[in-house]
């Protein structure tokens, strides 16, 4: 800061008042500034109050160090410029307060001779918002993608970038123009100008309105102007935008058209449309779904495709749609049943897709819906007919069945009873019968035979069981069943290295495992993933289960999915035997099939079957009790425990028993004989038990005796292969069928007793 001397304006030949009016108490920062040396002679008080300094400050500084150092390189040509000029001056500078802010400022001088010094008389003022804002009006102006201009006096004051593009000009062509619309084609000038004259007698001051013109081209445009009228430093001044609409317009045409074009075929086509709300309220029907429904357009805009779905088809229909909301799958086809006006049920087949937002929200969908109600009469006519036929087929199939057993029984009992009677003459008349007991013995054999036949027919058919790793059987199987599958459906095992042995057939866990696998790649027609997986657990049991990704079942068809002959799939594409064939084949090997399912998220069947455990396994079980010898340090003896319901077995197997030389303590069920144990058990070297009795069967029997250390052999005897009606003995026991022979169970009662050392 240059230091000058201060100046005693009470010296300078004027008036003191008039000092103090037009200077001291000018409502404009002002400072007197020496012509010569540019020396601040005197500031007011405005001038204080905007720049920070006392006057006595002020009064000691040159005008040099107000100027912001960007400014200070044009102070020298400005003061030159003002010593040759005697008039008033106007500029744009830029100043410093005392605290380093910078101000933009309008300077005004203005001459003076005061007591024979040239000064000079300056006014401030602030412009320092106003140049922030046109700053901030050419930066925005200058990038923005919408056309800018400002019109004063007939000619183009501003022109961004983009106007001037807009119509194929640069903004030096287009603002060296001497008037704005010669870039413009003759009508639409005048154009313009009919709207420029309804503007200025206008009341309002804004303008909008729609513009086709051309390019400088020739290529056509189309355009949006937004207009005001404004005060530009005293003059009216028109400021504006255009917005090039040309692809919009074409592209709302398109649009039109197309619309159009779709109104026109939803309206008119033959098949139900209709535009659904994701809550599935309707927002759109054709005539075609009205008349399919009985319902007005305008009624039926007031309904929901809920209120006129049947309900046992509105939780399907619901499922499928929150899938199709969350993106799951891309549309979904169903038959469903609608609910007429009047109560009636009409058929459709329905597609339905959705339409959605850029960022996937779900705006709404669309459904074609077909009548299908006179197919769907015709197909439950025909299947009802076609029911009656298998029905009918099936009586006769059992009636033929009946028929030849009846027969061929009824040949054996001729051939047992006649033998029977001429030996019974025979042994009165002190004659051997040999041949005729050896023919009662070959009947036996062949009613044997038969009674083999009918259990293989009612899918009871004697085992083959042995142990045998479950692991091995599906990995064994795992290539012939790929092959079934097809290409189209992946299969993947998941093997628990620890799942272990169990005693089952072989054949029949194939079976299990081709019925479970054909079944998963029928629930998915357009391919998908199989998974075979095994899982011992904790009780003794190992899980072999097959999940797939399909269709799944709801509850009613969970609930009847091991009914013989119940099927979903189409005719003549499914017999309905294949779970339960699953079902009765787990239950003869002592496990069990449990099935869970849901709606287009697939099914898993899990079969479970007891393990084969070794000693220490079967001591660590939950589920098995401690073995005691209760017959420990007893004397050795060779009494057997028959157990036996039907008093002719009985006695038969009791004359075998004795004459093979044992001795024998007979009861007629479960609970006597558990009695009678109890009080021989000392005596007591095996069990002989039938499977089915009343009271207590041979299973229970058999888990009572164990549960009260009864360590001794059990034998069951069933006419039916797996040992009782409903499911099967224990796995692991031994089995002998009825009818047996003597020489047949020598063997087998030998066997076990030799297994224990016993003989």
């Amino acid at each position: 800061m240059t230091s000058t001397p201060t100046v005693d304006v009470s010296a300078l030949s004027f008036d003191q008042e008039d000092y103090e009016s037009f200077f001291v108490q000018h409502p404009s920062p002002s400072f007197l500034v020496d012509a010569e040396t540019s020396c601040i002679v005197a500031a007011n008080a405005a001038a204080e109050a905007l720049y920070g300094y006392t006057r006595q400050q002020l009064a000691r500084m040159r005008i040099h160090d107000l100027r912001a150092p960007e400014s200070l390189a044009a102070l020298d040509a400005d003061l030159a410029r003002l010593r040759v000029h005697d008039g008033s001056t106007r500029f744009l500078t830029r100043h410093l307060r005392s605290n380093g802010d910078r101000l933009d400022v309008e300077i005004l001088t203005q001459p003076m001779r005061l007591g024979g010094r040239r000064v000079r008389r300056a006014v401030v003022v602030d412009v320092s918002a106003r140049v922030r804002a046109e700053t901030l009006f050419h930066g925005l102006a200058e990038q923005a993608i919408t056309g800018i201009y400002v019109i004063q006096d007939d000619r183009f004051v501003y022109v961004n970038p983009r106007l001037a593009e807009m119509f194929g000009y640069t903004v030096r062509e287009a603002m060296a123009s001497p008037e704005p619309l010669l870039m413009l084609p003759a009508e639409v000038r005048e154009e313009i100008a009919r709207r420029a004259v309804l503007h200025e007698s206008d009341e309002e001051r804004s303008i909008h309105y729609s513009l086709r013109s051309v390019r400088r081209d020739g290529a056509p445009i189309e355009v949006e102007v937004y207009g005001t009228r404004l005060d530009l430093n005293g003059r009216v001044a028109l400021v504006g935008t255009v917005l090039d609409t040309t692809q919009r317009v074409a592209a709302d045409a398109a649009l039109r058209d197309s619309e159009s074009r779709f109104r026109g075929a939803f309206d008119q086509a033959l098949t139900g449309m209709a535009i659904t709300a994701p809550d599935g309220r309707w927002l759109r029907v054709n005539s075609a779904l009205c008349d399919m429904l009985g319902y007005t357009a305008t009624e039926m805009t007031g309904l929901t495709f809920q209120s006129v779905t049947h309900p046992e088809d509105v939780d399907t229909n619901i499922a499928l749609r929150d899938s199709l909301l969350r993106g799951e799958i891309p549309g979904y086809r169903m038959e469903k049943r609608f609910l007429h006006k009047d109560g009636s049920t009409v058929w459709s087949a329905l597609h339905v897709s959705v339409v959605r937002e850029r960022d996937g929200t779900p705006l709404y969908m669309v459904a074609q819906m077909h009548d299908v109600t006179a197919r769907k009469r015709a197909e439950a006519a025909l299947d009802e007919s076609e029911a009656q036929l298998r029905h009918a087929q099936k009586m006769e199939a059992v009636g033929r069945l009946a028929g030849g057993v009846a027969h061929d029984f009824n040949n054996l009992l001729t051939v047992i009873g006649s033998n029977a009677e001429i030996g019974e003459e025979l042994s009165r008349d002190g004659l051997t019968a040999a041949e005729e007991f050896s023919e009662i013995r070959s009947a036996v054999e062949r009613a044997a035979a038969l009674t083999r036949q009918l259990l293989a027919f009612s899918r009871r058919q004697v085992l083959a069981p042995a142990p045998i790793s479950i692991n091995e059987v599906v990995a064994d199987a795992e290539r012939m069943l790929r092959r079934l599958i097809g290409e189209d459906v992946t299969l993947e095992t998941s093997l628990d290295e620890q799942a272990g042995d169990v005693v089952a057939d072989r054949g029949q866990l194939e079976q299990v495992l081709m019925n479970l696998v054909v079944n998963a790649r029928d629930a998915m027609p357009d391919g998908g993933r199989i998974v075979i997986s095994t899982q011992r657990d904790g009780t003794g049991r190992v899980a072999l289960a097959v999940h797939d990704n399909g269709s799944g079942m709801d509850e009613a068809t969970r609930a009847r999915a091991f009914e013989p002959f119940f099927t979903t799939k189409e005719l003549g594409k499914g017999t309905g035997l294949g779970l339960s064939t699953v079902y009765g084949i787990a239950q003869q090997s002592g496990g069990d099939v449990t099935i869970e399912s849901e709606l287009l998220r697939g099914t898993t069947v899990t079969v479970t079957i007891p393990l084969l455990l070794t000693a220490e396994e079967k001591a660590r079980t939950p589920l098995s009790a401690p073995v005691i010898d209760a017959m420990r340090g007893a004397p050795s003896g060779d009494t057997i425990l028959l157990v036996e319901d039907e008093p002719g077995v009985r006695a038969v197997a009791r004359k075998i028993l004795v004459r093979l030389g044992y001795r024998v303590i007979e009861a007629s069920n479960g609970a006597d004989a558990l009695f009678l144990w109890s009080m021989h058990r000392a005596r007591v070297r095996l069990v002989l038990t039938d499977a089915v009795m009343p009271l207590m069967g041979g299973r229970e029997l058999a888990e009572r005796l164990r549960e009260v250390g009864a360590d001794i052999p059990i034998l069951f005897m069933s006419g039916y292969a797996d040992g009782e009606r409903g499911g099967a003995i224990p796995a692991g026991v031994e089995l002998i069928s009825k009818p047996f022979t003597a020489d047949v169970l020598r063997d087998r009662i030998g066997g076990l007793l030799s297994e224990r050392g016993q003989l």
